[in-house]
């Protein structure tokens, strides 16, 4: 089946319900970001070669894309209801990110944000984002929005995260594991956890005070200190776009919290490290198949960072131009669909040999994260067929 036939069906899925003109818009939009590689509605309007003045093609696509009678949250619903069958034994990892306007003036809720590349405050938006990566290493986008702290009705960041984590568990199979960075290591997002029912496994900073094995109150880092590391597990460290292998060593131990609720820390640690990595989980198992599969899941948290970065750039994303938040937010989640939409096209890809990564011409072998290669293939794809009679 041809790339073009299976956006459609895609955008049919996404535009369920939706009359014939605002389907026409999803599927637009889709094609255009994805062949042009950028969320610009001029870039968009050049890819899709109408039979007429680009500035009418620009001004339909900056009408529809205000349309009150798309429903975002429907739309995400839809999506993450194909998502359901993929995340089984998988690892979704959690991040929040940023969309960095530094030069916006008129922009609506412009607010302080952390860019975490250049390690400053700006302003600007940021995301929340859900990325599930199967135990073949496929990515299955989940979730990505905007927010700003200075929209009305905004109550924290805390409930920002909470309502996501409730949004797509809904749609995630139990046995997956969430995996978050140091900065989740929260009371709040823990009992969200715990609440909705989900296995984390979250990096701690080191300065919780827990009741250890024997009872005494001690920190996680002095506690970790003292924990044993009798198991190996091996992994791989990517650099270059070359997996080489790399051996662990890992341990646990069981301790109280506070409010009396138990956890288990897990240390983990190989020969590079100065200091051993410490996790916190809601997982009691400590035999060797749970505690290495714990620490793998926060190893390959990593691929969350990657698809960001992705998204990023495969779809200029912080390049977003809109007057009004709903624009904003609306143009933020088609980036979302065409990352869903290359990902998607990626699980039927058997190896990195494919004929599809040919299409688009590079330097050297198809490295480990392909998917800057197949977006690059797939655009080829679009524009042959958008150009064609």
């Amino acid at each position: 089946m041809k790339i073009s036939h299976k956006l459609a069906q895609f955008a049919t899925q996404m535009g369920r319900g939706c009359s014939r003109p605002l389907y026409k818009f999803i599927r637009d939009m889709l094609t255009g970001m994805i062949a042009k590689k950028s969320i610009m509605l001029s870039d968009v309007g050049r890819a899709l070669n109408e039979n007429t003045d680009l500035l009418y093609t620009e001004k339909r696509l900056s009408r529809n894309v205000c349309h009150g009678k798309i429903d975002d949250d429907e739309i995400r619903e839809r999506y993450l209801q194909t998502t359901v069958g993929d995340t089984k034994n998988a690892v979704i990892g959690f991040d929040l990110s940023e969309i960095r306007k530094e030069y916006a003036k008129d922009m609506p809720y412009l607010a302080g944000i952390y860019d975490s590349s250049a390690r400053e405050t700006a302003n600007g938006y940021w995301l929340t984002m859900c990325e599930a990566v199967r135990p073949d290493g496929k990515h299955i986008p989940l979730w990505m929005k905007a927010f700003s702290q200075k929209t009305p009705g905004f109550v924290s960041e805390n409930a920002e995260i909470i309502a996501t984590l409730r949004a797509v568990a809904s749609h995630t199979d139990r046995s997956a594991i969430w995996s978050f960075d140091r900065g989740f290591d929260r009371p709040k997002i823990m009992d969200a956890c715990d609440e909705i029912g989900i296995t984390y496994v979250i990096r701690q900073i080191g300065k919780r005070n827990v009741a250890g094995p024997d009872g005494n109150t001690a920190s996680t880092f002095q506690l970790a200190a003292n924990i044993k590391m009798p198991y190996r597990f091996a992994w791989r460290s990517i650099r270059h776009g070359k997996a080489r292998p790399v051996e662990y060593r890992c341990g646990s131990a069981i301790i109280e919290m506070r409010d009396g609720r138990k956890a288990q820390l897990i240390v983990c640690q190989h020969s590079t490290f100065r200091e051993p990595m410490m996790l916190l989980s809601n997982c009691l198992d400590t035999s060797r198949e749970s505690v290495t599969r714990l620490c793998l899941a926060y190893l390959r948290r990593w691929t969350i960072e990657e698809a960001t970065r992705a998204i990023k750039q495969c779809f200029a994303l912080e390049n977003v131009r809109a007057l009004t938040w709903t624009g904003i937010q609306r143009m933020v989640l088609f980036a979302f669909l065409a990352w869903a939409f290359l990902c998607k096209v990626a699980k039927t890809i058997r190896s990195k040999t494919s004929k599809i990564f040919g299409l688009a011409k590079w330097f050297g072998e198809t490295p480990e994260f392909f998917y800057y290669r197949l977006a690059e293939s797939v655009a080829v794809l679009l524009l042959v067929t958008r150009a064609s009679p």
